[in-house]
């Protein structure tokens, strides 16, 4: 097996550009962060082919500029299917299931133009099933192109820069987004800080019967809402059943 080393910004953009043109089967981008330089390589590809971005989607990198949400929703619109991780930090891309670029390098204008990242490319289809695998076990959470949609319409009238701690509490979102995600934000935000699935349940369940009532699986799609809060950095995972809402300081992030 011969691994090719990649440097950014020589030679990442090319070699994932050269793979975009060449594939047949499938393409996979495992990324925390997303720029439009992505949008805009992914837009030469076929739009039947088959096409995965893993990334993360937590507020404070949204709100503090490291992802670019108004392209990741317009990537779903293009028929990409997009997917969080919420403490991804790999950035792995995986063209037909056996060409992988494992590298520093996230698909940002920085990531492939500006700073040095080096990453080793090579042809292995174990090693892509592999990969494949550790991120399928992480269950990553399923975002629709309409709670995209919602979620960059909030992110693009928020201020940009703030003089005193602003915290993003579970409570002041839920109208913003909507949807399943929009439900149990709104039960989660009637609970104590420290809740359990059981009391998510208690209601959320009601209101799904009303709102949804033709879903026959509401407590499986409740436990994945639970998901999408983790991955936006507003809930921990305590242990198995039990959570905490996290109120978020993004001063860290808009200095």
């Amino acid at each position: 097996m011969n691994a090719k080393l990649i440097v950014s910004p020589e030679s990442t953009e090319g070699w994932i550009r050269e793979g975009v043109l060449a594939a047949k089967e499938s393409i996979l981008i495992a990324a925390p962060y997303v720029g439009r330089v992505l949008w805009d390589l992914l837009l030469t590809r076929p739009r039947s082919l088959p096409t995965t971005l893993i990334t993360s989607l937590r507020i404070g990198d949204v709100l503090g500029g490291a992802s670019d949400i108004q392209a990741i929703y317009e990537l779903s619109q293009n028929h990409v299917r997009v997917q969080s991780i919420s403490n991804l930090h790999a950035k792995l891309y995986i063209v037909d299931q056996a060409k992988v670029l494992i590298t520093s390098a996230n698909p940002t204008q920085n990531g492939w133009r500006n700073n040095l990242e080096m990453g080793l490319a090579l042809h292995s289809s174990e090693i892509a099933r592999r990969a494949l695998q550790i991120l399928q076990a992480a269950k990553p959470y399923r975002w629709t192109s309409s709670q995209l949609k919602r979620y960059a319409d909030w992110a693009a009238v928020q201020p940009k820069v703030v003089s005193k701690p602003w915290i993003v509490p579970v409570e002041l979102l839920y109208k913003d987004f909507g949807g399943w995600l929009g439900l149990v934000m709104r039960a989660v935000a009637q609970l104590p800080e420290e809740f359990t699935l059981t009391e998510v349940y208690q209601l959320a369940l009601p209101q799904a019967a009303q709102e949804y009532p033709n879903n026959h699986h509401p407590r499986d799609k409740i436990r994945q809402q639970l998901q999408g809060l983790r991955d936006l950095g507003l809930l921990e995972f305590v242990t198995p059943g039990r959570y905490r809402r996290l109120k978020v300081d993004l001063m860290d992030f808009l200095r």
